[in-house]
């Protein structure tokens, strides 16, 4: 994941594959696999599923759950979460059955097989990474991502799923949900194959939606406060979406809706994000300065939407395989760094990025990496092949940093030798219409580097080098790079742990996270704000959207008790070192050129 900055985003396209290649070519139309979740009861720890199978041939099959969650690099341990799991053959008898390891189970007599019952225990709430990986099911929200709760047989894989859920009264998804009713305890879906399933995650809850009918997209969003809103997402989102459609335009199936996801929870202590082929889900803190959530939500989105790019429409031979045996290739730099590199682009070429507020963000990926130097001595693309031998996640933001900038580099020399009539995205997806969606893992560089205007690709270089180089780079664009300073990010913003907020009989009744904030009462009265009468304006522009550091003096009421409190907000943000960049005032007429084949 991502910080906000581990952005989990590898496709499931083609994810869950087996080791060993399966002959489909004859498959029995017969054949057809169902499956029920029951997300109705959500007070229980645990979730009931119902695999329903006909048509075996085998006296003998594995039920199997993937290795690897796709865009997580870490090894999936379905045993921890899978429990009570029982098989019975037609008359409901119970078949016997061996667990292999902590995903797979040999299931004996499989001829008779039926049905497969198992219960999926509910993620932590409060770990970003189990909150999108796997399944929550809370009193306001559910989300299941199915690659990683329902199962599947390799023989079965690419005939037809159907999923039914059961749900309370008033959820809903906005995932065909023209054939479901809000009001219907039931949901059912069809789906062409487990892959057509698994690339589907489904939001559920009381949500907030909209549209981008232009782009066949669509926003759900769930807030615990209901301060962030889809038509407020949508205009964050809107200026960008020309540009990344044009971007995508080799690799989207632009006839099948795309769906934003977006969880507002102040339950989770990071925020993150998942790409799969049709959608992206996003969880963040539910509390936020809307200055930096804009720019946070719009760097999120297009990172998240580009992998439509790769790895999602453009992969290596090795990567259906490889990721569900265990993840071993070496071009991370590709589905990761070019990625987040072209997130940045996105904002250029959308004008939401000024020029120079581009180079000083390339600036501060430079300071990040640099001050990353646990892994400094191992080149991006070895790095890649080991990641998941590492023993923390630290090193993985090495491809969001150092993979970033070789791909700025990369855009820049592209754009440089052909004169501006060629750049990075330009080449890839040429590469793409030319060469097809699958590249060969051990050629590929070499491949690609031929169908540009470049004489070398160098992706081992120290980082030291690479600072070196890109300084140099940003000189000849009519910027320079000075000495290091401290810096404090313009995204700081304040909060003091507010949960939710309304307005009830002219009193104002406010809920904080009781788990940080001193005050512990679950819903409290407000009377005062700083000796004050409290209006909407001052309880917006000082509790919810606090502009500085000071604390607050709250007079309130609850249970018939009237207290007073004086609260100190909570700092979002940080203190970082970065290079300071100043615009160079006179250009040779080099760099002039090198402005124009770039920036125009």
């Amino acid at each position: 994941m991502q910080k906000i900055v581990l952005v989990i985003v590898l496709s499931i396209t083609y994810l869950v594959v087996s080791c060993n290649d399966v002959d489909s070519k004859n498959i029995d139309n017969a054949k057809k696999t169902k499956v029920s979740i029951n997300i109705s009861n959500i007070n229980q720890d645990s979730t009931f599923f119902e695999y329903n199978i006909n048509n075996i041939q085998k006296d003998s099959l594995i039920f199997k759950f993937p290795k690897v969650i796709p865009g997580a690099y870490r090894i999936n341990n379905s045993g921890k979460y899978i429990m009570h799991l029982s098989c019975f053959d037609n008359n409901s008898k119970k078949l016997d059955y061996k667990k292999l390891d902590n995903n797979s189970y040999l299931i004996y007599k499989s001829k008779s097989l039926k049905t497969i019952r198992y219960y999926v225990k509910n993620a932590n709430k409060t770990d970003i990474y189990e909150v999108l990986t796997k399944l929550i099911v809370t009193d306001s929200f559910c989300l299941i991502n199915p690659i990683s709760v329902i199962g599947y047989f390799d023989e079965y894989k690419e005939v037809k799923h159907s999923l039914k859920i059961e749900k309370p009264i008033n959820f809903f998804t906005n995932y065909k949900l023209s054939n479901n009713s809000i009001s219907n305890p039931i949901d059912k879906f069809e789906y062409n194959s487990y892959f057509d399933l698994v690339e589907n995650p489904l939001l559920y809850g009381k949500l907030d939606t909209n549209s981008l009918p232009i782009y066949n997209a669509s926003i759900s969003v769930y807030s615990d406060n209901k301060i962030i809103t889809s038509q407020l997402i949508k205009s964050w989102i809107k200026p960008l979406m020309g540009v990344l459609t044009s971007y995508t335009s080799e690799s989207r199936d632009k006839t099948i809706p795309y769906r934003f996801n977006f969880i507002f929870t102040d339950n989770v202590e990071t925020s993150s994000a998942l790409e799969q082929k049709n959608a992206s889900t996003y969880c963040l803190k539910a509390n936020w300065d809307t200055l930096f959530l804009k720019r946070e939500i719009q760097h999120m989105i297009s990172h998240e939407f580009l992998h439509i790019i790769t790895p999602i429409g453009f992969q290596s031979n090795t990567y259906k395989k490889e990721l569900f045996c265990g993840y071993s290739s070496e071009h991370l730099w590709l589905y990761e760094g070019v990625v987040e590199y072209l997130s940045l682009k996105t904002r250029l070429d959308a004008e939401v990025y000024t020029p120079k507020s581009f180079i000083i963000a390339l600036s501060h990926l430079n300071s990040l990496n640099m001050a990353l130097d646990k892994c400094n001595g191992e080149s991006i693309l070895k790095l890649s092949e080991n990641i998941l031998s590492k023993d923390d996640f630290v090193c993985f933001n090495k491809f969001y940093y150092k993979g970033a900038l070789s791909a700025f580099l990369l855009d820049f020399s592209i754009s440089n030798c052909s004169a501006g009539s060629d750049n990075l995205i330009k080449s890839l997806n040429r590469y793409i219409k030319q060469k097809g969606k699958i590249f060969n893992e051990k050629e590929f560089i070499d491949d690609f580097l031929h169908s540009t205007c470049l004489k070398e690709i160098d992706l081992d270089i120290s980082d030291e080098e690479l600072s070196k180089k890109l300084r140099e780079v940003v000189n000849m664009l009519g910027y320079e790079m000075t000495e290091k300073k401290v810096f404090i990010t313009s995204d700081i913003s304040y909060d003091f742990y507010l949960k939710d907020y309304y307005v009830k009989d002219g009193r104002y009744i406010l809920s904080f996270d009781n788990r940080n904030s001193p005050i512990k009462d679950k819903h409290i009265n407000v009377l005062k704000i700083n000796n004050k009468n409290p209006t909407e304006r001052m309880i917006l522009n000082h509790i919810i959207y606090p502009p500085n550091a000071e604390s607050i003096n709250i007079e309130y009421i609850c249970n018939n008790k009237r207290k007073i409190i004086n609260l100190e907000p909570r700092q979002n943000g940080m203190f970082t070192r970065i290079h300071n960049v100043k615009k160079i005032g006179t250009l040779t007429s080099d760099m002039q050129e090198c402005v124009k084949c770039f920036f125009e």
